[in-house]
Parts: structure tokens; sequence; C-alpha cells
């Protein structure tokens, strides 16, 4: 194992158990819990008052129970954890929850709070920027600065690994299948660099690649249908953005290479049927308040100015049409766009008080219907998809005493009950797992239920 990468049990890394306090017995629901506080950094966190707090001024005051975190949760790690993924990483066909923190850990914990053998293991150049990437066998990616990493379930380190690279920023993996083999390729990238390597860790010929401008945002997914993964990135430079596609040789898809008068380095980009042809189109948006479509034939479909300070992008069929609809949260409100880049019917919302900044998109609930989730400061909010706002038993709310806020939450069912948890960090380094299967039999379909759509971060929606 390099000597940059340290396996680490959770208790030792972080001190000897002192003081140990547990008040009290289990109080009636309604009432809350009593005070638990461990020196443990991966002990469970018991709030220490009763846990209902009235939501912002979005609609109604409403109240929320506590009792709906999941059992054992929230948790305490050691740093500021990333975004959390889940996968199987140990093949015991359970799925597994996995995230890095700022303390230079990679976590792999179990629904129930235990950790899985061998994990966390440390990385002492790993800042937590970088949120793991998860192939379809279970191994876990990290990328630094300085080097890739790939592990096993086992957190055992794959032969031929760490690849040195030389990157200016610690960005997050993005996992491919750029030759159409069922493999899955790595690209990582800062400012003005792409890498694209093979599962071995060899360089792709023609990769590294470097771009014109500022890169800002990429995605990856079959634009011509061949079964091989392109590769979409946007740049800014002189007051514009650029987008671009390429193939995996590094040829130029010409056809999706546009200009938009965009003035913003911050461009989140996505891939997914918008208007209705069977095939992936390029959707961004930028801080600014912009959104655009380019269609997969390579005509721009709209690029409209919506509102400033937009959140990034989200993308599913909210209306039902078979169409994906583009969802982004503004300071004020929640748009909903169509393939023309207007709003549905039932929308915009407002939020009034406080800025969304996240968007998830699943049928929570089990209606065959999609649900807006949108994340602002240390709570998360939920609208039906007609624009209805959710208020019995939501907002989900965290215990922070002010000043900590929540990272793209994630939707998965790491439980397999059949009802859609809801996993996210804090900023005072803790991991949060609300359980929804109180309110609900079951949910359905999930849309973008995490940060870049997938455990892969390919920022790409495939629909059957």
């Amino acid at each position: 194992m390099p000597e940059t990468v340290t396996r680490v049990g959770a208790k030792t890394k972080v001190g000897t158990l002192v003081g140990v306090i547990f008040i009290g017995a289990v109080m009636m629901a309604g009432l809350g819990y009593t005070v638990y506080k461990s020196a443990y950094k991966n002990e469970p966190i018991l709030p220490e008052s009763v846990v209902r707090r009235e939501e912002p001024e979005i609609s109604i005051k409403d109240m929320f129970p506590m009792m709906i975190y999941k059992a054992g949760w929230p948790r305490r790690v050691s740093g500021v954890p990333s975004r959390v993924t889940v996968a199987d990483v140990d093949k015991d066909q359970k799925p597994e929850i996995i995230f890095g923190t700022s303390e230079h850990y990679i976590y792999a914990i179990n629904p129930d709070g235990s950790e899985v053998p061998n994990w966390p293991i440390e990385i002492k150049e790993y800042d937590g920027a970088s949120v793991p990437a998860i192939s379809n066998n279970g191994e876990v990616v990290i990328a630094t600065k300085k080097n890739l990493y790939v592990f096993d379930g086992e957190a055992q380190i794959k032969n031929g690994f760490p690849k040195e690279v030389d990157l200016t920023r610690e960005n997050s993996p993005i996992l491919a299948d750029v030759y159409g083999d069922a493999k899955e390729e790595i690209l990582i990238y800062d400012n003005a660099k792409i890498y694209l390597m093979n599962e071995d860790g060899s360089l792709v010929g023609g990769w590294p690649r470097n771009v014109p401008g500022k890169l800002t945002s990429v995605a990856v997914g079959d634009l011509d249908n061949n079964g091989k993964d392109d590769i979409v990135y946007t740049t800014f430079s002189e007051g514009k953005v650029f987008s671009w596609a390429v193939k995996s040789d590094g040829e130029e898809i010409t056809k999706f290479q546009k200009e938009f008068l965009i003035n913003s380095e911050h461009v989140s980009v996505a891939l997914g049927d918008i208007d209705g042809s069977g095939d992936l189109d390029i959707a961004l948006n930028s801080y600014s308040g912009n959104v655009a479509v380019v269609a997969n034939s390579g005509k721009l479909m709209f690029s409209n100015l919506i509102e400033e300070n937009l959140s990034p992008l989200a993308l599913g069929d909210v209306n039902g049409d078979g169409n994906l609809n583009i969802v982004v949260a503004g300071i004020e409100k929640i748009h909903v766009l169509n393939d023309m880049g207007e709003d549905i019917d039932g929308w915009p919302k407002k939020t009034t008080r406080e800025k969304v900044e996240f968007i998830n998109l699943a049928d929570m609930d089990g209606d065959e219907k999609v649900d807006i989730l949108g994340t602002s400061f240390d709570r998360i909010y939920m609208w039906k998809s007609n624009g209805e706002y959710v208020k019995d038993s939501w907002p989900l709310v965290t215990e922070t005493d002010g000043g900590n806020f929540l990272t793209y939450p994630t939707l998965a069912d790491i439980d397999e009950d059949g009802v859609l948890e809801v996993l996210s960090s804090l900023s005072d380094e803790s991991i949060y797992i609300w359980n929804l299967s109180d309110l609900y039999e079951k949910s359905g379909e999930s849309w973008w239920p995490m940060a870049r759509a997938d455990k892969r971060n390919s920022g790409s929606v495939l629909q059957e």
C-alpha cells in the first residue's frame, strides 16, 4: 500500500473515549430523545432537545417529527464530509454509504451505521473535495491533484495504482464506457486539462487533452447511439461560455460546438432526452441565470435568461409527457422548464425566504409522479409535480446550532424496503439519513437521485 494511504480504525484515529454521558431513558416519540455525548467521531448523534421546528415562510407553518431519522443516524465522522454515494462495494448484495472527508479519510459504512471492514482509509493528500465514483463492480475511485486511486471493497488498492497525474484542483472522477465494451474508463480533470484513462490506469491514446479557456463542467453519454460514451464539457473565456463534445480518440463532434453569451464561470452541464427525439441532448445552466439546450441534431433549442443565482440543474420527466424537464432554483423560485425554455403548468413556485441550492428528482411516495426536493442550508423541502408544496412531515431538518449547511442529498433505498431514504452530509462533520418508511409505503422511479445523476458522476439521464 502506498505510503500516502493508511488504513485506520475509526476509534483509533479520533482518540480515546472520554466522559460518555447518557442521561435518562427513551422518551415518548413526540418529546424527543435525551443527550448522548461521545468523543468517538463515528458514534451516533442523538439530539439534545425536541426536534420540532417551524419551517421558513414557504407556505403555512408546520412541525416536523424527529423520529424520521433512520435508527443510529445521524453520525459524527472525522472531518467535513463530501456528498455521499451509495453502492455495494463489498459485494454482500447490500448497499453501502461511501464518502470522503476534509481530514483525508474515505469511509464505507453499512446502513446500520457499522463500518465496512478495513474502512475508513486515510489518503494524506486527499482534501475531501473529490467525491468518490463507484464502478459497476464496486471499485471506489478517488482523485487528488497528484494521483488517481482505485480501491476494492476490502480497501485494497488495485494493482497498478495510484497513477500519477498533474492537476491544479481536486475534482470528482467520472466513469464512462468509451469503447462500448462494458468496461469503465476513468475521466479526471481540472481547470484546463482532461485525463482519460483505461481501467488499468494507462492513458487512452491522445489524452490528456488541454482545453481552450477555463473548464467548467463535464458530462458523459452516448450522443450518437453507437454504444460508446462521448465526452461533453463546457469552458469559459472572454466573457462567454462554450460547449464541446469529443469522442474517446479526441475527435471533435463539431455540431455541438456552441458559443453562449453567458458571463459566468459557474456552469453545470447534463445530458438527457429533452425534445423527445430518443437521443441525448445537451443542457447547461449558469449561476448568472442562463439556461440553454442544444438538441442532438446540433440545433440550439433555446438559450434563456431565467433569473440570477441559479442552482445546478437537474433533469427529470416532471409533467409525465415522456420528455425530460430542466429543474433549477433561483433566489426566490423553483423553475421547471420544457423544451422551449418555458415553465410548465403550475410552475415556477416561490420559495420566499431561503435560497434552494440543490435539486433532487424522484417519485418519493409511489404515485408514479416526480417529486421535487429542494435543499436549503440545513433543511430539505418537497413539492409535487403540479407545484403543490408538501407540508405533511416536511421539511426534513437537522440538529444544528446555525451556520451549518447540507451537501447535495442522495436518494437511495439503503434498507431495501421499497422506500427511498434521504442521505446528506452536514458541514458540522456529520452524516444524516432520514427514513421515510413511516410516511410512504413505497417509492417509484428516481430521475436525479444525486448530484451528477449517478454513482459514476456521469451527469447523464438515460431513459428506457
